[in-house]
C-alpha cells in the first residue's frame, strides 16, 4: 500500500495540472445572447413583443402574439392568428433569407394561453448584414433599425 500512495497523488498532481492547462469557455461565453427588443410593430396591438437575438449558433427574430383566446369559452371560435410576414434588410437593400420559421402549434395551445410564439431563424451572419427588420401585420408594414449590442 505504500506504493500506491505516491502514484495515486502523482497522478492526481499531473490530472490538476492538465485540467489547469485545458481552454475553456467560461459559463458567460456558453450561455452568451444578445437581445434588441423591437419596440416598433407594438404599435399593431397584436403582438406583446418583437426580439431580435444573436446567440452562439444562430441568430433569431421572434414574434409573441397576443393570444386572445384565452378569455373564451372552450365552445366558442378562436379567433385566427394575424397575416404576419417578416423580411430583414442589408443596406444595400436585397433581404437575408431565413433558415427555419418555428410555427406555434394551435391544437397544442392551452385554454389559459396568452401569448404565442413565432420564430424566425436565421445563419449567424444575419447580425453582420442585417441593418433593419420590416415587418407586415394584417396590412400594416413596421420596419425598425437593428442595433445589436456587446
Amino acid at each position: 500500500m505504500t506504493r500506491v500512495a505516491p502514484l495515486f497523488c502523482a497522478m492526481t498532481v499531473a490530472l490538476a495540472c492538465c485540467m489547469a492547462t485545458t481552454p475553456r469557455a467560461t459559463a458567460q461565453e456558453r450561455t452568451s445572447v444578445v437581445a434588441q427588443d423591437l419596440n416598433s410593430a407594438r404599435a399593431s396591438g397584436k403582438l406583446a413583443a418583437v426580439l431580435w437575438t444573436r446567440r452562439a449558433d444562430v441568430c433569431t427574430l421572434q414574434l409573441v402574439i397576443n393570444w386572445r383566446g384565452s378569455m373564451l369559452p372552450v365552445t366558442a371560435k378562436r379567433p385566427s392568428l394575424p397575416q404576419i410576414q417578416v423580411w430583414l434588410l442589408k443596406a444595400d437593400g436585397s433581404t437575408v433569407p431565413w433558415s427555419r420559421v418555428i410555427y406555434p402549434d394551435m391544437k397544442n395551445v392551452g385554454v389559459r394561453t396568452n401569448a404565442v410564439d413565432l420564430m424566425y431563424r436565421y445563419p449567424l451572419s444575419a447580425s453582420q448584414d442585417a441593418v433593419a427588420a420590416a415587418i407586415m401585420i394584417d396590412d400594416q408594414y413596421f420596419i425598425e433599425q437593428l442595433k445589436l449590442k456587446e
